[in-house]
C-alpha cells in the first residue's frame, strides 16, 4: 500500500517544493519506490528544482491525453548518486506552458481526477511512497493534496512572528492519520528546541524537524561532502529525521 505524504504550508515562501523533493530523494535513498506529483498546478516548480524537461505531465492526464504512467519521469538515472537497487525515484511534473495554466485558470479541471490519478499512480508504478507538493493556502489543489495524505507535513516558517495566526483547524478536519508539524528557515542564533516546544504548544502538534535557513542547499540527491556549510549539515540531519519518522510510520 502506497503512503501518501502531503508537504503543504497555510503560508507561502516556506519552502514546500524544496522539502518535498528532497524529501522524496532521501526516502528512495532509504531503499524505497518514491513517487513526488507537482499538484502546484497553477504555478509548477518540481521540474525546476530537479532540472528536468516537462514531456509527460500531469495535465496531459487531467486532460485525458494520457494515462498515468504516461505523466511520470524516472529520476533515478538522473541522481548524481544510484539508488539501492529496489529503491526508485518518479516525478510526476505540471507543466509550466504558459497555455496549460491558462487553460486550468479558465476552465479549472476535475478534483476527482486528480486524485484517483495520484492514487492510481502508487499501484502503477508501485510506490512505497508518494510525496505530493501542495501549492500554499487552503484552495482546490491544495485541498485534494491534503485530504489525500496519510502523513500531512505542515511546514511553518520557523520565526514566530512570521506564523502567528495560523490556523490549522481546516487541517485537522481533514482527518489525516498523521499530521507533523515542520519548522523552516530557522535563523542560525534562533533556539532551535524552544522553536520547536512553542510550535509544538500553539499547534498542538509534534514538531518533527526545525530546519535552518540554508542558502547553499544545493540540487535534490546531493552526497554530503566534507566541510560543508553547518546549515547545509543541519537540514540534510533534519530531513533524515522526517524521512525516519514517515518510514517507521511515528511522528504523531
Amino acid at each position: 500500500m502506497t503512503v501518501v505524504v502531503t508537504v503543504h504550508g497555510p503560508r507561502g515562501g516556506v519552502g514546500t517544493t524544496t522539502l518535498a523533493g528532497h524529501l522524496a530523494v532521501e526516502l528512495a535513498r532509504g531503499g524505497h519506490r518514491v513517487g513526488l506529483a507537482d499538484c502546484c498546478l497553477r504555478a509548477p516548480d518540481l521540474h525546476a528544482l530537479f532540472e528536468t524537461a516537462v514531456a509527460g505531465c500531469l495535465n496531459d492526464y487531467l486532460w485525458h491525453r494520457c494515462g498515468i504512467a504516461g505523466a511520470a519521469v524516472d529520476l533515478g538515472a538522473a541522481l548524481p548518486a544510484p539508488l539501492p537497487e529496489a529503491a526508485g525515484l518518479f516525478l510526476l511534473p505540471a507543466s509550466p506552458a504558459p497555455a496549460e495554466i491558462a487553460r486550468l485558470l479558465t476552465d479549472g479541471f476535475e478534483s476527482g481526477r486528480l486524485a484517483g490519478g495520484l492514487r492510481e499512480a502508487g499501484e502503477v508504478l508501485a510506490l512505497d511512497h508518494l510525496v505530493l507538493d501542495a501549492p500554499a493556502g487552503f484552495g482546490e489543489e491544495a485541498l485534494v493534496a491534503a485530504a489525500l495524505a496519510d502523513c500531512l507535513l505542515v511546514l511553518l516558517h520557523a520565526a514566530p512572528r512570521r506564523r502567528d495566526g495560523t490556523d490549522l483547524t481546516l487541517l485537522e478536519r481533514l482527518a489525516p492519520a498523521r499530521m507533523m508539524v515542520v519548522l523552516n528557515h530557522a535563523a542560525p542564533w534562533l533556539d532551535a528546541e524552544a522553536l520547536a516546544d512553542d510550535a509544538a504548544a500553539a499547534c498542538r502538534r509534534p514538531v518533527a524537524a526545525v530546519l535552518p535557513r540554508c542558502d547553499e542547499l544545493g540540487p535534490p540527491g546531493r552526497l554530503p561532502a566534507p566541510g560543508e556549510p553547518p546549515a547545509r549539515a543541519a537540514f540534510g540531519a533534519g530531513l533524515r529525521r522526517i524521512a525516519g519518522l514517515i518510514a517507521e510510520g511515528g511522528g504523531g
